[in-house]
Parts: C-alpha cells; structure tokens; sequence
C-alpha cells in the first residue's frame, strides 16, 4: 500500500496542479473578456453622447432664428381623438401575389 501511495501521490500532486494553473489562466482570460466588455460599453456610450452633443451643436449653428419650441409644439398639444365613427361596409381581403 504504501508502494501504491508514492507512485499515485507525485501524479496527483502534478495533475492538480496542472488543473490548476489551467483554471487560474481560464479565470484570467474571463476576467479581461468582462473587462473589455465594459470598457467596450462605456466608450460606445461616451461616443454617442460626443456625436448627440455634435449634431445638436449644428443642428442649431445651421439655422440661428429658428427656436428649439417651434420643434416641441407637437408635444405640447395632446392628441385628441376623432369624435367621428368611420364605418366602411364593404371591407374585404385583397390577395396579394
């Protein structure tokens, strides 16, 4: 028995620390691939708030007299539904090919 535990002890001694060391460097590989995820994430948002920013700048250096309100008028105003009821009789499927 003890024959059988010096010949068995040196290889799992070795094919733990080869599982090991494989985990360690599978860990740090997943950890970069979040890292660069966020960082990813974090400058994608970063640029569309610069190209929001930039497309506001011009939208307004184009046209100096122009107020921003004649552009939310539209969202001032509610929508009022149609008080008239359409009632078409002759409704059908039409194909098409």
């Amino acid at each position: 028995m003890k024959n059988k535990m010096r010949f068995i002890l040196p290889r799992l001694i070795g094919w733990t620390l080869i599982v090991g060391l494989a985990t360690w460097i599978i860990g740090v590989l997943f950890k970069l691939l979040l890292l660069f995820t966020f960082a990813a994430a974090i400058g994608t948002w970063a640029a569309a708030r610069i190209r929001r920013r930039k497309a506001q700048h011009l939208q307004e250096g184009a046209n100096p007299f122009v107020h921003q309100a004649v552009y939310r008028r539209s969202a001032i105003n509610p929508v009022v539904p149609v008080p008239v009821k359409s009632v078409n009789s002759n409704l059908s499927i039409i194909p098409i090919h």
